[in-house]
């Protein structure tokens, strides 16, 4: 019998999705393999649904009441990402919980404050959920529904040509969890705890690309550029050529993962939980896209080209690195 660890997350998906029926209505323009699945409604409108499971010691680690709420924002958070990632608004949220015995009262109502702030900000009212005894640690599952009345943004849509982009910074998130982990806080640390701990999703940067009319494919970076990369590269049957000098990433990052004895490019490339957008802007039409009215000060950066063939070329000035980065493996 194989085990998980050797066929990973994305093997096991295939396996299970082997074992559904195949026959769907056609009303379902994505199924599996996406950010998000895909319906589409009368009137132009195509409803949108995710969901994402956080795990106690996997993607956080419990701590007093305000660490709570940091969890219950992120546990929304990231499945808001999901949405941007396909330029859609959100439209409402279920929740559910695994709680151990040992799980108090207040840790709960502290968990929803923070789901409660979340959904404010991004009007993604909670309308129902689950609540079940964990015999193990928390399991906070999210299930999000969002709609889109522009053409979603799905993986596959990368052309030749094209290229690359990302929002924000790369591997702060993943060096907040270093930080995190070693519970060290350095004078400079609070940046990346911030990205880890209540990451932002990139909401109305979704929404401007899919008006855009120039961005062909996109994705949000969860499980570290590399590993987002090859999903979209897979997806849309083609190449990628990325220049590593050119990945954003904070001021004080190389500076702080030098003092941790860490490599940047572990972070930058496998670290996972950015939640920043990836995506493609048409070949000819990057000018434009620059004029765009950018979104709430969000910096964006263009990284490298997709291009005829497969795989992902990792160039730094101009020379492929010896060690094929791969993302976060769940298994």
């Amino acid at each position: 019998m194989a085990k998980l660890r050797d066929i990973g997350e994305f093997g096991l998906i295939q396996r299970l999705e082997s074992i559904l029926p195949a026959k769907v209505s056609k009303k379902w323009t994505q199924g599996i393999g996406d950010d998000t699945a895909v319906r589409r409604l009368p009137g132009g409108v195509h409803e949108l649904f995710t969901q994402d499971i956080l795990l106690e010691g996997v993607h956080f680690l419990p701590g007093n009441l305000a660490r709570w709420e940091e969890i219950g924002w992120k546990a929304l958070a990231v499945n808001l990402s999901d949405i941007a990632a396909m330029g859609g608004e959100p439209i409402g949220a279920l929740v559910g919980l695994g709680l151990p015995s040992s799980a108090k009262v207040e840790e709960v109502e502290a968990l929803y404050r923070g789901i409660a702030k979340c959904s404010k900000k991004y009007s993604c009212p909670v309308i129902g959920g689950d609540t079940n005894a964990s015999k193990g640690g928390w399991v906070i599952s999210a299930t999000v529904l969002g709609e889109t009345r522009q053409r979603p943004l799905l993986r596959r849509s990368a052309r030749a040509g094209d290229s690359l982009w990302v929002t924000g910074d790369l591997g702060s998130a993943a060096l907040g969890w270093k930080l995190m982990q070693r519970r060290k806080s350095p004078v400079d640390a609070q940046p990346f705890l911030k990205r880890f701990l209540t990451p932002e999703p990139r909401m109305d940067w979704g929404r401007l690309l899919a008006k855009s009319g120039m961005v062909g494919a996109c994705i949000d970076v969860s499980d570290g550029l590399a590993g987002d990369l090859g999903h979209l590269s897979r997806a849309s049957g083609l190449g990628f050529d990325v220049d590593l000098n050119r990945l954003p990433r904070h001021l004080a990052f190389s500076k702080l993962c030098a003092s941790m004895k860490l490599k940047p490019y572990e972070l930058l490339l496998a670290g996972g939980e950015d939640y920043e957008l990836l995506f493609t802007v048409r070949a000819g039409k990057e000018t434009a896209f620059q004029k765009l009215p950018l979104s709430r000060g969000v910096k964006v950066a263009c990284i490298g080209r997709a291009r005829d063939g497969t795989g992902i070329r990792w160039l730094e000035d101009g020379i492929g690195m010896k060690q094929k980065p791969r993302g976060f493996r769940h298994f």
